[in-house]
Order: structure tokens, then C-alpha cells, then sequence
């Protein structure tokens, strides 16, 4: 394959970058330049798309809203399997033990569940921008969470920490889905 203009050609040999310009038969700056441009983009972005800055986001954040998923389901779970993990959450006096409380227990996990079951719908039918805004309108559980341990007089630990930076997290990771 030659390209040129005016009289100079430069010949195109298969292989490496540093091989593809072996052979340039007249120093034509443009030339060399607008080779270079096609190498770039045609055998990189076409032919390597994972390479590419914004796939790299995108796939990086689609991973990021897999895991929340799986966590949120694996958390939901726990409030079936073990009760007495809702004391990490951060409310002071959460009374685990009593029977009355498990029946509200059952029903915020049931709905953490649904929610990262969702996410991997999501993840299998929707766009990315979809996905995205569901997970920048999940962020707001964990930030009301944040509020509502504070109000508690709980561990600002657990409200910044914990429920905070899952919230940053999320708000990230929906960024990345919708740029």
C-alpha cells in the first residue's frame, strides 16, 4: 500500500509500528504524518477498542455497578442469615434480638435485594445510560442512610465511612456510565 503526494511515496510493510514505516521513499513530513494518524486510529481504535479512554470508563464503571449489585443483594441476604449484622449499620439501640424487629429487618432486605437484582437487569437489557441513572438514583439510599445515622446520634464513622462513601462511590460510578 503507498501513500503520497507529489511525487513521494512512502510503502506501507505489514508488522510493528516501528516496521510499518520501513521504507520511505521521499521525506515528506505530511506524509509521514498522516500515516501515522491512520496507523493510530485504524489498527488501535479499530482494530484494540479496549484500549480507548472511554471504553475503559465505561467498562470499568459497568464492573463498578456489578459489584454494587452483588453487594447489595449479598447484604440483603445477611438480613435473613444474620440478623445481628444491622448493628454495623450505625443506629445506636438497634434491637436485633427481638422478634418484633426481625419482620422490619426482613423487609429492608427483601428491597436491597430487588434493588442490586435490578442492577444486574440492567447490566444484561438496558444502555449504559440507563444504568447509569439507576445507580446516580441509588445513591440517594446510601446518603439518606448517612442522614438518618447521624440523626440517630450515631457513629459518625458509620454515617461518613460506611454509608458516605458508598454514596461517592455510586454517584463515581454513575459518572462513568453516562460520560
Amino acid at each position: 500500500m503507498s501513500f503520497g503526494s507529489g511525487g513521494s511515496t512512502i510503502d506501507v510493510l505489514a508488522g510493528p509500528r516501528e516496521e510499518s514505516f520501513a521504507r520511505i521513499s521521499a521525506a515528506d513530513e505530511r506524509d509521514a504524518e498522516h500515516l501515522h494518524e491512520i496507523h493510530d486510529n485504524h489498527f488501535v481504535k479499530k482494530r484494540f477498542p479496549q484500549w480507548t479512554g472511554q471504553l475503559m470508563l465505561t467498562t470499568s464503571a459497568t464492573v463498578l455497578a456489578g459489584l454494587l449489585g452483588g453487594a447489595l443483594v449479598f447484604m440483603g441476604g445477611r438480613a435473613f442469615t444474620t440478623p445481628q449484622a444491622a448493628v454495623g449499620f450505625g443506629i445506636p439501640g438497634t434491637p436485633t434480638d427481638d422478634p418484633a424487629f426481625r419482620p422490619w429487618l426482613r423487609v429492608k432486605g427483601l428491597r436491597e435485594i430487588a434493588c442490586g437484582a435490578f442492577v444486574f437487569v440492567l447490566m444484561l437489557v438496558a444502555t449504559t445510560s440507563l444504568l447509569g441513572w439507576y445507580v446516580m438514583a441509588l445513591a440517594a439510599i446510601p446518603a439518606g442512610d448517612a442522614v438518618v445515622v447521624l440523626r440517630s446520634g450515631g457513629p459518625k464513622a458509620a454515617a461518613y465511612g460506611i454509608h458516605g462513601a458508598t454514596a461517592v462511590v455510586m454517584l463515581a460510578t454513575s459518572i462513568g456510565l453516562l460520560v
